[in-house]
C-alpha cells in the first residue's frame, strides 16, 4: 500500500512539475514574439493613420518611359517625378497629416502613349492618431488559473490515497 501512494505522489508530481515547467518555463522564440499590444499592421485593408504611406507601381510599359507623374491626395500633389526609362514606376508617398477623417482619392497622372494615364483609388482616413488597440493580455492569468487547479488535482489525489489507506486500516 506504501508502495502504490509513493508512485502515485510521484507521477502526480512530476504531472505537476512538467505542466509548471511549460507553461512557466523560459520564453522561446515564439513568446517572445507575441507581445501584447500587437505592432500596427502596415496594411490595414485601406484604412491609413498619419505617417503612414500609399504606393503607385506600375509594369515596364505601364507609362511612356521617362514621363513625368504626379501622385495627388484629393487634389494636394504629395509626389512627383519621371517613370523609369522602360516605363515602369514605383511611387511611394506620405498620406499628409491633418486630413480629416473619412474618405479621400489618391491619384497617379502620367501618360502612356501621348495621352493622359489616370489612376486613382480610394482609402479611408482613421480618426484619431493611431488605431485604437482593444482587449487585453490575459496569458499570465490562464497560466495560473492551469497551475493551480494543477496543484489542486495533485493535492486532490494525494488526499484521496491518504483517506482510502486510514479506511482500510
Amino acid at each position: 500500500m506504501v508502495g502504490s501512494r509513493t508512485a502515485l505522489r510521484t507521477v502526480l508530481g512530476g504531472f505537476v512539475l512538467a505542466v509548471m515547467a511549460l507553461l512557466l518555463g523560459p520564453a522561446g522564440p515564439a513568446a517572445a514574439q507575441s507581445g501584447y499590444p500587437p505592432a500596427p499592421s502596415a496594411d490595414r485593408g485601406g484604412i491609413v493613420v498619419d505617417g503612414d504611406t500609399i504606393t503607385a507601381c506600375g509594369p515596364a510599359g505601364a507609362t511612356d518611359p521617362g514621363a513625368p507623374y504626379t501622385v495627388d491626395v484629393d487634389g494636394a500633389v504629395v509626389a512627383s517625378g519621371s517613370t523609369l526609362g522602360d516605363g515602369s514606376h514605383c511611387v511611394t508617398a506620405k498620406v499628409p497629416s491633418g486630413l480629416a477623417a473619412g474618405t479621400h482619392r489618391a491619384t497617379f497622372t502620367s501618360t502612356k502613349n501621348g495621352t493622359s494615364l489616370t489612376l486613382s483609388t480610394s482609402f479611408l482616413r482613421a480618426g484619431g492618431a493611431e488605431l485604437p488597440r482593444t482587449g487585453a493580455d490575459t496569458a499570465g492569468t490562464v497560466r495560473l488559473a492551469i497551475v493551480l487547479a494543477s496543484a489542486g488535482a495533485l493535492l486532490l489525489a494525494m488526499l484521496t490515497v491518504r483517506r482510502r489507506s486510514q479506511n482500510k486500516a
